[in-house]
């Protein structure tokens, strides 16, 4: 699949003047054998891809509603996210399937190519809503096994958190979740806003009101949890109209971890919010 920012950036204005008098392939040969220095095959077979241009009977090709819709995006780089977006997921090149893993690590084995197309629209550096929501989309069919509705909650709490961090640190945090899905932890925050010892942050959202939500701690992020100096998890609890917060440090979760037993070892424990009261105020940090 030829993912190159220099041939979807003229991608619209091609599908503008075939929208305004459409023809054959070969009358397009004659006419506009380059649209901007791009060769013509190149639109031809990336609009295809994409399903924006389809060919009818009379062997006229016509823009499909879908092509309109790209032409509708009158910002250059939103219509390169959206001409992205449509082409992995009609196409599902073999790169993609690391998206799940996270996003820098789906940039270290994706094509060049595609990678340079990436950055020119600002989906390997934002961290805004919309950026986030690229992201999760891409990733989707890797996440068909769990419910869509969690790895939404999910990713609202981990914003929530990265809010509270950069207004407590005055420091934007390391949305580590969304680099590198493995990583044991979401966040990289500091201590405080005058020390910037790393602390590593766990998030964990529920759209259950407080006193029934519940959360699952795997033995992986428990280790993190008392194998760093400093680590905390933060809960969210998103029910309705109230959005309610607690971090909970190693020492207030070790009352609630299981030991392990003669041969047996266990892997995960779910633990209830209500293992601390949410605060009242947003700037306190909890003893760990």
């Amino acid at each position: 699949m030829i993912l190159r920012a220099g041939i979807l950036y003229r991608i619209p204005e091609f599908l503008a003047l075939l929208d305004s008098s459409p023809s054959t392939e070969a009358e397009l040969s004659r006419s506009l054998p380059r649209c901007r220095g791009v060769a013509l095959h190149h639109l031809l077979r990336t609009a295809q891809n994409g399903a924006w241009i389809c060919v009818d009977g009379n062997q006229i090709v016509r823009v499909t509603q879908s092509g309109r819709r790209i032409m509708a995006v009158a910002d250059p780089r939103q219509s390169l996210r959206l001409q992205v977006l449509e082409l992995v997921g009609a196409l599902r090149p073999p790169w993609t399937r690391l998206a799940a893993q996270g996003r820098s690590e789906l940039a270290r084995y994706a094509p060049e190519e595609a990678v340079q197309c990436l950055r020119e629209c600002g989906l390997l550096d934002d961290v805004d809503e919309e950026t986030v929501s690229w992201w999760d989309q891409i990733a989707g069919e890797r996440w068909a096994d769990r419910h869509e509705e969690s790895v939404a909650t999910g990713r609202k709490g981990e914003r929530l958190s990265w809010e509270y961090e950069a207004r407590r640190t005055g420091t934007r945090p390391e949305w580590v979740a969304l680099e590198h899905a493995g990583a044991g932890y979401d966040l990289r925050s500091q201590i405080s806003a005058e020390d910037d010892t790393p602390l590593y942050i766990e998030v964990k959202a529920s759209e259950r009101p407080w006193e029934y939500a519940r959360f699952y701690l795997p033995r992986s992020e428990w280790f993190l949890q008392t194998g760093c100096q400093h680590a905390v998890v933060h809960l969210w609890s998103l029910h309705g109209d109230d959005v309610l917060h607690a971090i909970v440090g190693p020492r207030q979760l070790a009352k609630h971890v299981a030991d392990d037993q003669g041969l047996g070892e266990w892997q995960v424990v779910k633990i209830p919010f209500s293992v601390s009261a949410p605060e009242n105020s947003r700037d306190a940090m909890p003893s760990s």
